[in-house]
């Protein structure tokens, strides 16, 4: 699971105990220690997700949409132009914009991969010399100036987020987990040796194996739409 993803389980997990009571449920010992590891979880989630650069980041973000935007507009207006080899050769540019579709609306590095990917299509020696006729070189060099301070932002918060979280997440993550797996084996016992159980007990059983279920739907779903992009 991603991270968010293993959080919001638990966090679903958490509260269907605390719903049913732990100490009824005969888990309290087990359950304070999983609470207190999935609040440690939280917390390196929350550091990940709220860096420094995240302000500077977005800042520059809507920065580079702006230049794109612009530099996009201008193209295409030069498509109306009086001078036949003008239209012909926005057209050509025109055409490239209209193929990466609306860049600046994608996810932030899906963005940064379709502007390097729209440069180098820039950068090939006939599309060069049409992008200097029509004396946009400086609106090209903008684009890519902005871009790689964007990804430089990006690098130095990942380079932040590793140093001061990543460890700390993992072990957050296996500390939760540990505890978590220590409950489901009491839970288990308890229904093998237990004749009768209790409407308290087999209600709890029957929400927490809904919630496993729902999540191993999600987490099919996820893996299966990551081989479709990868295939």
């Amino acid at each position: 699971m991603k991270n968010e993803t293993h959080v919001q389980f638990h966090e679903v997990t958490s509260v269907l105990i605390e719903r049913f009571n732990a100490e009824q449920l005969g888990i309290l010992s087990l359950y304070v220690p999983y609470s207190r590891a999935l609040g440690n979880e939280r917390e390196a989630l929350l550091l990940i997700t709220k860096s420094e650069f995240s302000a500077q980041i977005a800042e520059k973000d809507r920065e580079r949409g702006a230049v794109y935007r612009t530099f996009s507009a201008m193209v295409k207006g030069l498509r109306g132009h009086f001078d036949l080899e003008t239209r012909q050769m926005a057209n050509s540019l025109w055409g490239l914009f209209l193929h990466y579709g609306n860049v600046p609306q994608k996810p932030l590095n899906d963005e940064t991969a379709a502007i390097d990917d729209i440069v180098r299509e820039f950068d090939r020696p006939a599309m060069a010399e049409k992008i200097e006729a029509l004396q946009m070189t400086h609106w090209r060099n903008k684009l890519v100036e902005v871009n790689d301070e964007v990804k430089q932002l990006m690098l130095e918060r990942l380079s932040e987020s590793a140093n001061r979280t990543v460890y700390r997440m993992k072990t957050a993550r296996e500390e939760t987990d540990k505890y978590y797996r220590a409950i489901i084996a009491q839970v288990n016992n308890r229904l093998l040796i237990e004749e009768e159980i209790d409407e308290n007990f087999a209600a709890f059983v029957a929400e927490l194996k809904e919630n496993i279920r729902k999540f191993k739907t999600i987490l099919a779903q996820a893996l299966g739409k990551k081989k479709v992009i990868e295939n």
